[in-house]
């Protein structure tokens, strides 16, 4: 996990607006989550030109099919889900498969 202090809104989402951040946590592993305004990949996101006090960008990645069922890291790209979930004879996902998000669920 790292912080990043007073970053740009604007750089970090795909409508290219928005203020500045007071805290930025960028989590890498699930027990570095922390509450907080979840900005995923960033697409999409009407970010307020007041800025945020903190936010959070989740970059947990990871795959893994069980027989419980297909996890995935919450940062990951839905793309990539998809993929890996076809690869794997899974159905159902494919709608997802051009969609520039990620998986924010933590």
């Amino acid at each position: 996990m790292y912080r990043i202090f007073g970053a740009d809104l604007k750089k970090l989402t795909s409508l290219g607006v928005g203020g500045t951040i007071g805290t930025l946590t960028v989590a890498e592993r699930p027990e570095e989550v922390e509450p907080s305004v979840v900005l995923g990949r960033g697409t999409n996101v009407l970010a307020p030109d007041g800025g945020l006090k903190r936010a959070l960008l989740p970059r947990i990645t990871g795959l893994k099919l069980t027989p419980d069922g297909l996890y995935a890291g919450a940062g990951e790209a839905i793309a990539a889900v998809a993929a890996f979930a076809a690869e794997a004879g899974l159905t159902g996902l494919e709608w997802a498969a051009g969609i520039p998000l990620s998986l924010i669920h933590i």
